[in-house]
């Protein structure tokens, strides 16, 4: 994210001021621990901005057309993100786990066997990274989180249980007797 959005980032999340001069600073810290990164991004910035396309590794395009140099950094780590979590899904519903939805880096599963189908859904994303990512699956690692929601849970933000309080009475029953898990 540019400058501006991460200022107004950081001042949501601590739930007070940073000035323009601390994010700036944070920022030139992150570009020096991460000297790599930066240098990759940049190299592929600059040969975008001479009219070279991007690919990810499942051969999705990002053309030269494209003005917000933002969204052009984040192309590959999201575009391969996003095509880690298509090929999981697939997987898992050739497994016969009962896929909901992805979304984002998420994949929402039906189970009533958590911990088997948990593994099983660890395990298809392991697999969809080293495929996309052309790794062996041995030297592949990351973190994954699992929660479990029950049926009478909510699963939301924290910044959209306000609004789903207001609904939820709007609505009524059963929704009105939602739990919210955090």
């Amino acid at each position: 994210m540019g400058i501006d959005k991460l200022r107004l980032s950081l001042c949501q999340a601590i739930k007070g001021n940073v000035t323009l001069e601390e994010t700036e600073k944070l920022l030139q810290s992150h570009k020096e621990v991460y000297r790599d990164y930066w240098k990759w991004v940049f190299k592929i910035s600059n040969n975008y901005k001479a009219g070279y396309y991007l690919q990810t590794n499942d051969n999705f395009v990002l053309f030269p057309d494209n003005d917000r140099m933002t969204s052009v950094r984040n192309f590959l780590v999201q575009g391969n993100a996003a095509s880690i979590t298509r090929l999981a899904v697939v997987k898992a519903i050739k497994l016969g786990l009962q896929v909901i939805a992805p979304l984002h880096d998420a994949i929402y599963m039906y189970s009533e066997q958590s911990e088997t189908e948990h593994k099983l859904l660890e395990r298809c994303m392991l697999e969809a990274t080293a495929e996309i990512l052309e790794q062996p699956l041995h030297k592949v690692t990351m973190r994954m989180d699992t929660k479990i929601i029950g049926s009478s849970q909510l699963l939301a933000e924290e910044k959209g249980v306000e609004d789903w309080k207001t609904m939820s009475k709007l609505l009524g029953e059963p929704w009105s007797s939602m739990e919210y898990n955090p």
